[in-house]
């Protein structure tokens, strides 16, 4: 439920999609290590380059506001927020 004084709560298509890009690349890539570079194994370089990614991701969680405006600004979308209504 949204508390009454963030309501209504602002819906966008970013955080969706950049956290799905963020997990299909990191899913990818242990795919190919787990699959092909060491298959049945993780060495501690591929744990090490894992970790690496995550902290890519918080990297980009810090700059979430400019990368959301980056991109909007590339794919030419609206770079105000919409907000949806209430379902009910």
């Amino acid at each position: 439920f949204t508390p009454p004084e963030l309501a209504p709560l602002e819906l966008t298509w970013w955080p969706l999609a950049r956290d799905c890009t963020y997990y299909a690349l990191t899913l990818i890539t242990l795919s190919v290590w787990f699959g092909a570079t060491t298959p049945d194994a993780i060495t501690w370089w591929e744990a090490t380059l894992q970790f690496l990614l995550y902290l890519g991701y918080v990297l980009v969680m810090y700059y979430n506001d400019d990368l959301e405006e980056f991109v909007a600004s590339k794919l030419s979308a609206k770079t105000r927020r919409d907000t949806v209504a209430p379902l009910f």
